[in-house]
């Protein structure tokens, strides 16, 4: 990560803008069903994907309050989705709190960094064509990735900076 930031920072000197979205789905067992080696090689690897973007990307965006930094997590740190998906919910926990840091920790500098706490299930535009709407979760609606395109570019042009902007189904309606 640092050798491509290096090569950034030689190339054009910085950054406007950062979108930070790691990890993926993970659905293995509730905590007391996993060992400790494997809490943490999960954690590890969700948490620190963050960790080393935001480390090696945050400093190169330009001083500016147009470049922004916004940093995606998910509902399931704010409640259990599937009990057997634990570290889901511990790992979008954890971020909440890493996101909160980085405000803080930019608060002084014109660069605004944002958390994008999606709600909604998406999936590729092109995965969804021809496709009913309704997703493998019971009651829970697919979105294109064009939709989550839109709040972002909406974010990134809002202005503000620290906040969190929750992304659920009813928003995404209301907006639509």
């Amino acid at each position: 990560m640092a050798a491509l930031a290096a090569q950034i920072k030689a190339k054009w000197g910085g950054l406007d803008h950062v979108i930070a979205s790691s990890g993926g789905w993970w659905q293995k067992g509730g905590l007391l069903d996993i060992s400790q080696a494997d809490f943490l090689e999960e954690l590890t690897a969700k948490l620190g994907a963050h960790f080393n973007v935001a480390h090696a990307f945050i400093p190169l965006l330009k001083p500016s309050s147009q470049s922004t930094y916004s940093m995606i997590t998910g509902l399931a740190g704010e409640r259990v989705i599937m009990k057997d998906a634990s570290l889901i919910t511990v790992s979008n926990a954890a971020q909440f709190g890493m996101a909160l840091q980085y405000f803080a920790e930019t608060a002084d500098s014109p660069v605004r960094v944002n958390e994008i706490r999606i709600a909604v299930l998406v999936k590729k535009h092109a995965e969804l064509v021809g496709q009913a709407a309704e997703s493998e979760l019971s009651g829970w609606k697919t979105n294109s990735n064009r939709v989550m395109a839109k709040v972002l570019a909406d974010s990134i042009l809002s202005g503000k900076k620290g906040e969190v902007v929750r992304v659920t189904q009813d928003t995404l309606d209301a907006a639509s």
